[in-house]
């Protein structure tokens, strides 16, 4: 086995330059392949993850007009005393908090702006509702929401886009209105998203202390919760009944009805994550077919090469046969060739996914996406696994053609070639 091993590769090394490209070729085709299955499987398994989010946003939403102009209003109706009362006297009800969403704004940072899409205000323990994780700094403390203190905790993805590899914890950001600063807010903290590494929806990457965020106020736009263990039916109607409760007309900016059917729920990380999904698995799919094309011409390029090694080789072949070597030593022989070329190549090809693949995923396949979005670049043991079993399924198809043509040549042809 080794003596065969070390003759194919000074076979190969007798055409160093056909092997060079050959190799390229197959290293080209195989990094393609490994960079579309690793953004493709962590950017699922990163959705799928998340789909089994059970966080859910509760707004107070309803709609008056007639059919042909329908208007509706996201009420401000939800308060720190209800959550209390809620918290109090349910057993469904596992944890809630009031939110206040503030829309899109922005930034400036040492005279550079950057452009904002949310920012939560929330109370303490949002960490433990969104399961989060601390990499730098702290988390908000009771003492933050009760001083009104102008202080923000930022997603690592946010810090690295406004610090760069620096840590934020301890700078500053300037929140500006029409040209105006209106906050100065210290970083305080900056947070992963626990067991949820490939994908932070879009928004969830900048909290503020809810009592800070804004003008003061008693109500706020959002209620955040999660239920007890199939419990989600229950809390919600009791939510919403407790809405209805404490809310009376004065609260509408315009006079409409007042009921539990008007509070709206939505998966905090669910309600777009389909989509997502879908774009994924399409745009997978039209990325998949040039990497399908790699592979074709992969496959003709080591087809090529073995066929003119067979031709350039007819002598020796059959100088093998007439010393004794039957038509199955031939064929081992030449798939023996082909699966090295393969394997060799598809080596090189993981090893420029492993280099490259940050970088084609952030430069090139994320600008097609949503801004705030991350997605692991790391490359599984799978994908490298698949790679190779691939690589050598085309070693073997690629050199079966010549392998027979080489077992089925007749000594005494071959040897007056």
């Amino acid at each position: 086995m080794i003596t065969n091993l070390l003759f194919i590769f000074k076979m190969m090394k007798k055409q160093p330059v056909r092997t060079l490209l050959s190799l390229l070729q197959i290293g080209i085709g195989v990094a393609v392949i490994t960079i579309v299955l690793t953004f493709l499987s962590n950017v699922i398994s990163g959705v799928e993850t998340l789909e089994k989010s059970d966080v859910y946003e509760a707004r107070y939403e309803y709609f008056y007009g007639s059919p042909k102009n329908v208007t509706n209003y996201k009420v401000e109706v939800f308060t720190k005393e209800m959550v209390e009362r809620m918290l109090k006297g349910s057993e469904n009800i596992k944890t809630a908090m009031i939110v206040q969403e503030s829309g899109a704004g922005v930034f400036e940072i040492d005279r550079v702006w950057y452009s904002y899409d949310k920012i939560y205000g929330v109370d303490s323990g949002f960490e433990s509702l969104l399961n989060l994780r601390l990499v730098d700094g702290r988390f908000f403390q009771q003492l933050d929401i009760r001083n009104k203190q102008d202080v923000i905790i930022i997603s690592e993805l946010a810090n690295g886009l406004l610090f760069g590899e620096e840590s934020g914890v301890g700078k500053f950001i300037y929140r500006k209105e029409e040209e105006k600063v209106v906050q100065r807010l210290e970083v305080i903290g900056v947070f992963l998203v626990k067991d949820q590494p490939h994908l932070v929806e879009k928004g969830l990457h900048l909290f503020m202390p809810y009592t800070s965020i804004g003008i003061e106020k008693v109500k706020f736009n959002h209620l955040w919760a999660k239920f007890a263990p199939n419990k989600d039916i229950q809390g919600k109607q009791e939510v919403a009944d407790m809405v209805v409760i404490m809310t009376t007309p004065e609260d509408f900016p315009t006079p409409g009805p007042l009921g539990p059917e008007f509070v709206q729920f939505r998966e905090i990380f669910g309600e777009d994550l389909k989509i997502t999904k879908e774009v994924t698995v399409k745009f997978g799919i039209f990325i998949g077919s040039f990497a399908f094309i790699a592979v074709i011409i992969s496959f003709v390029g080591v087809l090529s090469m073995m066929l003119v090694s067979i031709v350039e080789r007819t002598k020796e072949i059959g100088l093998r046969r007439a010393l004794g070597a039957n038509r199955l030593n031939i064929v081992r022989q030449v798939l023996s060739e082909s699966v090295i070329l393969s394997l060799s190549g598809s080596l090189l090809g993981i090893v420029l996914a492993m280099w490259s693949v940050r970088f084609v995923v952030d430069k090139f396949i994320l600008q097609l996406f949503q801004q705030f979005t991350v997605v692991s670049t790391e490359v599984s043991l799978r994908v490298i696994l698949f790679a190779i079993g691939g690589s050598m399924v085309i070693g073997l198809l690629s050199g079966l053609y010549p392998a027979v043509q080489a077992a089925g040549m007749a000594p005494v042809e071959a040897l007056e070639e």
